[in-house]
């Protein structure tokens, strides 16, 4: 939605012409606890390379790619 620029420490006033309100919250940012590494195989055993691996923590998702033997970490 575009709006007016913001005057100081006052609301935004959209072009709508309906006025919001001024918040605050406070966010706690936590360092990850934890790693995890491994090796990725096939059906028959073969070491997997280039296969993408992906961890979600319900809050970021990171993902990295197995090497030439199939080590992850």
């Amino acid at each position: 939605m575009a709006s007016a620029p913001k005057t100081s420490g006052g609301p935004y006033y959209p072009l709508n012409g309906e006025w919001s309100g001024v918040y605050t919250t406070q966010v706690i940012v936590q360092q990850p606890k934890g790693y995890d590494n491994g090796t990725v195989y096939g059906s028959l055993g073969v070491k997997l390379a280039g296969t993408i691996v992906s961890a979600d923590n319900g809050i970021s998702t990171t993902s990295t790619t197995t090497n030439e033997t199939g080590f992850y970490s």
